[in-house]
């Protein structure tokens, strides 16, 4: 569903991050790194590799899970 979404926009709302994106993308984070095997979802792929790109969200989202 989510990848559908993202298919038309670069971030949840639009062409900028916002508020929405940020916890959504920390969920995100977590489920990639368990090691499961997960279907191919290149809209969010893209989605969260736009986000890793941002300097804050880098040091402040990206928390380890240790």
């Amino acid at each position: 569903m989510l990848d559908q979404h993202l298919a038309t926009r670069d971030f949840l709302f639009g062409e900028n991050p916002s508020m929405a994106d940020i916890p959504l993308r920390s969920s995100a984070y977590r489920w990639h790194s368990m090691e499961f095997e997960r279907p191919d979802l290149p809209n969010v792929n893209a989605w969260s590799n736009k986000l890793i790109e941002r300097r804050g969200y880098r040091e402040k989202g990206m928390i380890p899970l240790n």
